[in-house]
């Protein structure tokens, strides 16, 4: 039998003390690491690329440019 793990949220990770910044927004909350951004979404949203560009542009304001290369990692939680 194959055992799974129940998903765990950013702040109750290993990880809770490496971002660099937590943003959130109604539909869902974002961490923003040297490298990469970790995006929990909200239960029953709908994560359309008109929300996508309101977290890129507060990536964009924390980094202070928009000559950066970011990954983006969808933690699904629900």
């Amino acid at each position: 039998m194959v055992q799974t793990s129940s998903p765990v949220k950013v702040e109750e990770s290993k990880y809770k003390d490496l971002y660099e910044k937590k943003v959130i927004f109604d539909f869902g909350t974002f961490y923003i690491f040297k490298e990469y951004v970790i995006g929990e979404i909200s239960q029953g949203e709908h994560f359309t690329w008109d929300l996508a560009e309101k977290v890129i542009q507060r990536v964009y304001k924390h980094f202070g440019t928009q000559d950066i290369q970011v990954f983006y990692i969808s933690n699904r939680i629900h």
